[in-house]
């Protein structure tokens, strides 16, 4: 394989990887605004209204 090619073999992986890592971030976002949510929910149900 060709030098060049290994270069960007390289460059698109590590890309690749660095999208993953944002992916998850925003998944622990999405995942803790779900849960307060959730909580901000359960918190004013109990409230015996």
């Amino acid at each position: 394989m060709k030098e060049v090619e290994k270069n960007e073999i390289k460059r698109l992986s590590d890309r690749l990887d660095a999208i993953r890592h944002q992916q998850a971030e925003l998944s622990l976002v999405e995942a803790a605004d779900k849960y307060a949510e959730l909580e901000k929910e359960k918190s004013h149900s109990g409230n015996g209204d």
